[in-house]
């Protein structure tokens, strides 16, 4: 087996448990844009052990399973933008979700003949001809290669049209937060991937006497390793997939009469409370606490904290004291034991202490002082 084959091969093994791990968190948690995600991981995935199988003669003595993933990477954008879209609005119907599907379904059911046929195909003889013999002369454009990364390429940019239009994108630029970041990566990772794919189908002949593997072989090699970009980015950053919607922050308080220098006064005004008079120490802190003493209504100090900070009020707050932590670590308190300093900076226990820790450094407490 080449090392090829083994770096496709672990590319796929590796999306599919994490895909399939999505799926499964999604009806625990009831984040449902992940469970689309985690379905467009296991297609890239599926994809990807079909190639692997090519490249083993897999198909050789296994006709009968020969392009069952392909029709899969037709539902990779469509799945993707459901998940973008519901990382603005999770109330996404059936319908709606059925519509943005529609065409991955009529790519599979245009398979099925195919999948028919291809018990009566001999070994040897080229089932995208073969197809045609039987009259089916749509088949042979279905399977060019250059229609799937084409047509996931115009939905893409049909969601970044998308964002343009809702002018959502110059928010992002003003506003950076993980999530923004992430969403944006992940699509323009997708489109140059897409017309890698294209490129590497295009030269392959060409550029094969030039180049030590086939460029073929590379857009493969490249997809294990988005794969593993994927499952590294969720665990340095657990709010990579965790129940944050970008699209609903950002114009949750569009027809607000709060203009920039009032956000940016009452915030000052929130950090003297909250920061230095270290009201965060507080375990019992709410955010009608804070809006009481400062006479201003609760909705408008969660959305300048929402807008000014990207948190919401019980993130600022651990954020806060997570900070306040870092400084006891630092000071080197022997003495100080972990369970005791959750409690002096406004922590109720242990365990909640330690998920805001990782949360805000992307470290443990105990990984964090072995840092130092």
């Amino acid at each position: 087996m080449s090392v090829t084959s083994i770096l496709i091969l672990f590319g796929a093994l590796h999306g599919i448990f994490l895909g399939i791990t999505l799926i499964i968190s999604s009806y625990r948690n009831e984040i449902k844009a992940n469970r689309y995600f985690g379905l467009m991981l296991v297609g890239l995935s599926a994809y990807l052990l079909e190639h692997f199988g090519v490249k083993t003669d897999f198909f050789v003595e296994h006709q009968k399973l020969m392009l069952l993933a392909y029709p899969s990477l037709f539902s990779i954008a469509p799945l993707f933008v459901i998940y973008f879209l519901m990382q603005g609005d999770n109330k996404l119907g059936r319908k709606q979700i059925l519509l943005i599907l529609s065409p991955a379904f009529l790519i599979y059911a245009l398979f099925i003949p195919f999948y028919n046929a291809n018990m009566s195909i001999e070994n040897g003889e080229c089932p995208f001809n073969t197809m045609a013999d039987f009259g089916l002369n749509y088949f042979v454009y279905l399977v060019n290669p250059y229609s799937f990364p084409v047509y996931s390429l115009i939905i893409l940019l049909g969601s970044l049209f998308y964002l343009s239009n809702q002018n959502i994108l110059n928010k992002i630029a003003n506003r950076i937060q993980t999530r923004s970041k992430w969403l944006l990566q992940i699509n323009v990772i997708l489109m140059v991937y897409f017309a890698l794919f294209s490129i590497g189908l295009f030269f392959n002949e060409s550029l094969a006497i030039y180049l030590p593997f086939s460029l073929y072989d590379g857009v493969f090699i490249l997809l294990s390793f988005i794969i593993h970009f994927i499952a590294y980015k969720a665990l340095i950053d657990p709010q990579t997939f965790s129940n944050v919607r970008l699209m609903k922050s950002l114009t949750k308080y569009e027809s607000s009469s709060l203009n920039n220098e009032m956000a940016k006064s009452l915030l000052s005004e929130i950090k003297e409370k909250v920061e230095n008079e270290r009201a965060y120490l507080r375990p019992d802190y709410s955010i009608q606490q804070l809006s009481d003493e400062l006479y201003i209504s609760r909705h408008k100090v969660s959305q300048v904290i929402n807008q000014e900070l990207g948190l919401t009020f019980r993130e600022y707050l651990n954020q806060c004291r997570v900070n306040e932590a870092v400084d006891h670590i630092k000071e080197n308190d022997s003495g100080l034991t972990m369970s005791r300093l959750a409690i002096d900076v406004g922590f109720n226990n242990k365990v909640s202490f330690y998920r805001a820790f990782k949360r805000h450094t992307k470290s443990s407490p105990s990984e964090f002082i072995d840092s130092l």
